[in-house]
């Protein structure tokens, strides 16, 4: 936790930092710039053998595979340059008078300029030299912190369900998401909903939430179709940007003039998966699995040296298994609800508690329920405190999911000059959604379709000149919803939930389907290189507009019916509830959003052993607009608003607004400066790398929701405290529908509070969201310090220092209409008697980053070894961004909202995915058998055994301890964050726990859970530290060649997942109103797996996939 005296510091170091920023770029003349993030770039000298520079040599630059050819000549300095290449190998030949011809291989990575320098030996100019010497890994050219990940290790790596992302989470800095929430991994203390995902150029982004695209089993899958994908953080180059953190960028695979090609298939079933730990300590058996995929592709010439194709389909059938802790009533405890209600005069509530109780008695797998809290332990007196209340049981169910894509691409060589591609993607996918424990009517799903496009232009403008232009158009829809949705509220007609945890929610989704959305999305992208002597011009422009037809309306629509506590379902509600219900004008409204970016950059090559990056970005990110006029701001922010209840609600609230914020940042400047520096020359393979810039976040579309889904468009009640059950004359229910129509009324009218009190006494006023009069951009200041040292041309380690600083961070205050008596800070009434809950957006967070890295990696000539440690330490006040969007979303959920709406600062401690600890090893090694065995053995048979694999383990992300009795109570006071609970002894150090054998915590450690606590919690959020991971994977395979077909290989083998079976337990229960408060009850998964993500499914233990590949 860091003090308040820090955060000062913090604030100063930030003013500090911007002033030396601005003072290092005033020294230098910044050029206007832009630049591509699907290609590469081939820079070096030409010498001879005394390493005297040769000015005026022609070199001349070939693809091998398509034959694309470029020339260019050496400047006085010998200096030549390739710009924007598509990745692939390349040979680079160049000629002088007097000298030999030379020519080198070299091969392009994504986003990586590639140092060749070219030695001419004196002779015959028809006399050709070729050099096979390996391009060293050192990176002299830029000071972007960058990692390409190459085809050997897309191919080979087990990838769990072959997504995308995990080929980022190899990666310098990056943290796994164990915690089952939003973005899979955060990088360098950066929000994990801050990463851009492009392919080909073409941002393959969720507006909503700032996340990556996924289809139905929400793998962002295509790996069969990608060649090459590179990692860039603090990218100090002007093309980087959009949002803060990372920029992962993949290239599709293309034709060559040779055909090539390959099909997969991995199989996983029951028979090869170990049983999960709480399965087994459960007698458990093992859920039934079945999870087939596959991917086939097929590359070619159409007209030779001209145009080429390539096609990739690839697909995914699972049925989804399952492992989760249920909890339903007793026998003894439902006949007792039953006679106590009938005591109270209750009698019409009997048929609705049988309805549950049959419910959950249904439930698949009750019948191996065994007793887990006795009838003490969850406040039911009218019962022997040992007899149990609450049965438990593990439930399995599954549930299918399937998805399909079919990827081509297109190439052209127009001439010498010019290169066009044309590709096109469709995913057609059908999700399960939700696998609910208690009845399938609950079950949720959605169907997924995904189309997009892409169009690429690089043309060449003399030697020193080239410009790229890419276009790119994408739709997608993913509306969520239960198979028969009426049936479902037929059968129940909210979603119950338990504030104390004791029972399984009942009602599956109900509460917040339909919901999802409609996407449109195109972009235009060009950047433009121009070489001017020791001077690499670059100038970028980038344009991405989203069209969203949200459905999210129905969040809320069916209603949220909580209980405080199993005693108060006991007693038929009425004191212990609330139901928490929209009332939505329409289900669904049509938004548009844009960004803009532009760049100007100088790659500035003051020596030969010394370059400097000086660029300038521009984004301006627009104010999100409602196609039909759908927002309702509050008439100044709330802050600044007339609190007087005699103010008709009208007058209070502006409707038929056009865009969600008064004022928003119009436009984000970002200088940047970067540094690469080779102290001892190019012969010691020494650099020295770094560099300082700023980078701007984008509002996550999801933001949207909060202004239009205020009334009288859609009208949030939270009404508490009457019968739960609707058959009773006086319900929750009705409540909430009276307090309704009595709002509608009154807001046409001109009414006002107490108009309406009048005509409904038990009125509830409704809750709101107001913002800040100036939306602020999230701004990070980035910073780092690199020394990498290579040993040869293939060995390389590096030690990095990196830093960040964030300001003007969303913080949803959601507790700043709250009220309690004797509450220390609070007023004892409401601020605004006219509104329930509060949410005010504000622009007020701040977050620190520091951490070290150290990396290694060596390539075999047979494969290839990388290793990545870091230690780091994240605090904010709410983590991504504040976007509420959690990063931890399983046993436990991220605090979403400041605590004291009065001192938010109060928040300020770790991040969610503060890591101090983290390290990630990949490997792919060609197993040397026959050499073991002295040159002896059959070759077919010890001949092309390969092991892969990798490694992740970390420390355990963080948890807060919160009152959710006084959360639920407090509720009912316009209290909408969290409560922290009060640690009694806050001294004392922490312990992190990793077992579920004993209690992490126990509540005598804290204040008792109340309904008051009288004061906001003495903890410090964040402040305890969860179970640790550690995970490997294993890949064995065996290839062999294809009699009759030359160029063919089969290969056969296995993958093993978690291959050690380790264990890996998520955080304790962290409500200390829970019966169960401090133990571990789930283990936790990769956040990518091959059952999917985000769809319920186990994949904690051991899993054993069959794998075969053909590849020619």
């Amino acid at each position: 936790m860091t003090s308040c005296s820090q955060y000062t510091t913090i604030k100063m170091k930030a003013s500090l930092f911007a002033v030396l920023l601005f003072t290092l770029l005033s020294l230098f003349p910044v050029q206007v710039l832009a630049q591509s993030t699907t290609t590469g770039a081939i820079t070096g000298r030409v010498i001879d053998s005394s390493r005297a520079v040769i000015p005026g040599a022609s070199v001349s630059l070939r693809n091998l595979g398509t034959s694309t050819e470029a020339t260019t000549v050496t400047d006085a300095n010998g200096n030549y340059h390739f710009a924007l290449l598509d990745p692939g190998n390349y040979s680079v030949s160049a000629a002088a008078s007097g000298f030999q011809t030379t020519v080198r291989t070299v091969k392009v990575s994504l986003g990586r300029i590639q140092t060749a320098d070219i030695e001419l030996k004196v002779g015959a100019a028809r006399q050709t030299v070729t050099v096979t010497t390996e391009v060293p890994l050192v990176e002299t050219n830029n000071a972007n912190i960058s990692t390409t990940v190459n085809a050997l290790q897309i191919s080979q790596i087990p990838n769990p369900g072959n997504d995308l992302t995990f080929l980022a989470q190899m990666s310098p800095g990056t943290v796994m998401n164990t915690g089952a929430g939003y973005g899979n991994f955060s990088i360098y203390g950066l929000p994990a909903t801050s990463n851009v995902f492009t392919v080909n150029g073409m941002n393959d982004m969720d507006p909503l939430f700032n996340t990556n695209n996924s289809g139905a089993v929400n793998l962002l899958m295509g790996q069969n179709n990608v060649q090459e994908a590179t990692v860039v953080i603090n990218g100090y180059s002007g093309e980087y940007g959009g949002l803060a953190g990372a920029n992962i960028n993949y290239v599709t695979k293309s034709g060559t003039n040779g055909f090539h090609g390959n099909a997969n298939y991995f199989w996983n079933g029951r028979a090869l998966d170990a049983n999960s730990f709480f399965n087994n300590s459960t007698d458990t058996p093992r859920p039934f699995v079945n999870a087939n995929q596959w991917s086939a592709s097929l590359g070619g010439p159409i007209v030779k040296d001209k145009a080429f194709f390539f096609l990739d389909q690839e697909g995914i059938r699972l049925l989804i298994p399952t492992s989760t802790q249920t909890r339903i009533p007793s026998p003894e405890f439902e006949n007792a609800t039953i006679n106590n209600l009938q005591n109270q005069g209750l009698g019409a509530s009997v048929p609705f508690y049988n309805n549950i109780f049959s419910l959950y008695n249904g439930a698949p797998g009750a019948s191996r329920a065994t007793p887990l809290l006795a009838c003490g332990d969850v406040g039911i007196t009218d019962l022997p405190a040992g007899d149990p209340c609450v049965l438990g049981f593990r439930s399995t169910v599954g549930q299918l999911t399937t998805q399909w894509i079919l990827a081509g691409r297109l190439d052209f060589n127009l001439g010498t000059r010019d290169r066009l591609f044309v590709s096109g993607r469709m995913d057609r996918g059908q999700q399960a959604t939700l696998t609910d424990p208690i009845s399938p009517i609950f079950n949720a799903g959605s169907n997924q379709p995904d189309d997009e496009g892409q169009i690429g232009w690089t043309r060449l403008m003399g030697t020193n000149k080239v410009n790229s232009f890419r276009a790119t158009m994408q739709y997608y829809s993913a509306i969520f919803n239960a198979p028969d949705l009426n049936k479902a509220l037929q059968t129940f007609p909210a979603t119950m939930v338990f504030q104390d945890g004791s029972l399984t929610n009942l009602g599956g989704y109900n509460y917040i389907i339909p919901q999802g959305r409609n996407v449109t999305q195109y972009q235009f992208v060009d950047d433009y290189s121009w070489i001017m002597g020791n001077h690499n011009m670059k100038f970028g422009l980038n344009y991405a507009r989203s069209l969203i037809s949200n459905y999210d309306y129905g969040y809320l629509s069916n209603g949220e019916l909580g209980l405080f506590g199993l005693s108060d379902f006991y007693n038929g509600g009425s004191t212990g509830d609330f139901l928490y219900k929209y009332f939505p004008s329409s289900l669904v409204q049509p938004f548009a959003l844009y960004r803009l970016g532009f760049y100007a950059q100088d790659e500035w090559r003051v020596a030969h052993g010394l370059k400097l990056t000086l660029s300038i970005r521009g984004d301006h990110a627009s104010n999100p607009v409602c196609q039909h006029d759908c927002f309702a701001r509050t008439a100044q922010p709330f802050t600044s608003l007339n609190h007087d209840v005699n103010i008709p609600y009208n007058q209070a609230i502006q409707i038929g607004q056009r865009q969600e914020f008064v004022d928003m940042t119009n436009l984000a400047w970002q200088p940047r400066f970067g540094i690469a520096w080779q102290p001892f020359g190019a012969g010691h393979n020494v650099v020295v790398r770094g560099g300082i810039g700023l980078f701007y976040d984008g509002v996550a579309g999801i933001t949207t929701e909060s202004i239009s889904q205020n009334p009288p468009y859609s009208n949030p009640f939270f009404v508490l405290f009457n019968n739960i059950s609707p058959d009773e004359s006086s319900n929750i229910f009705k409540d909430a529908s009276d307090s309704n129509t009595a709002f509608l009324k009154a807001f046409a009218t001109g009414g006002t509070l107490g108009s309406i009190v009048n005509q409904v006494p038990a009125f509830t006023p409704p809750n709101l969201a107001s913002a800040e009069h100036t939306m602020r951009l999230p701004q990070y200041q980035e910073w780092n310090l690199e020394i990498q040292k290579g040993f040869g041309a293939n060995t390389i380690v590096s030690v990095n220092y990196i830093g960040n600083h964030g300001i003007h961070e969303l913080v949803p205050n959601f507790s700043i209409n709250g009220y309690a008596d004797n509450f220390v800070g609070m007023p004892a009434v409401p601020p605004d008697a006219r509104f329930a809950q509060v949410n005010f957006l504000q622009p007020a967070g701040v977050s620190s980053y520091n951490g070290m890295t150290i990396s290694f990696r060596h390539n075999f000539s047979h494969g290839l070894i990388t290793a990545n440690y870091t230690y780091g330490h994240a605090l904010d006040i709410l983590s991504n961004g504040g976007s509420t969007l959690p990063f931890i979303y399983s046993t436990n959920e991220s605090t979403l909202y400041a605590q004291n709406p009065y001192n938010i600062k109060d928040n300020y401690g770790n991040a969610d995915y503060d890591n101090r600890h983290n390290l990630n090893f990949a490997y792919v090694y060609d197993l040397p058998i026959r050499w073991l065995l002295f040159g002896h053995g059959w070759k077919p048979l010890v001949n092309g055994w390969q092991a892969s694999g990798s490694l992740f383990t970390h420390s355990g992300f963080p948890y807060t301890v919160e009152d959710f009795t006084a959360q639920g109570n407090l509720g009912g006071q316009n209290f909408g964050g969290p409560i922290f609970a009060t640690y009694l002894n806050n001294a004392a150090p922490t312990v992190a726990c990793n077992s579920p054998d004993h209690p992490c915590l126990n509540a005598s450690q804290f204040a008792p859970a109340a309904n008051n606590p009288g004061r906001f919690g003495i903890q410090g959020r964040n402040r305890f530290i969860g179970p640790g991971y550690f995970n490997t994977d294993l890949g064995l395979s065996k290839t062999t060649s294809l009699p009759g077909w030359e160029s063919a290989r089969l290969a056969l083998g296995f993958q093993f997942f978690n291959v050690l079976n380790h264990p890996n337990f998520d955080q304790p229960i962290n409500n200390v109103a829970d019966p169960q408060f401090g133990q571990i009850l789930n283990t936790v998964s990769p956040p990518t797996s091959i059952y999917g993500s985000f769809l319920g499914a186990d994949a904690s233990p051991r899993l054993i996939q069959l794998r075969a590949s053909i590849t020619f």
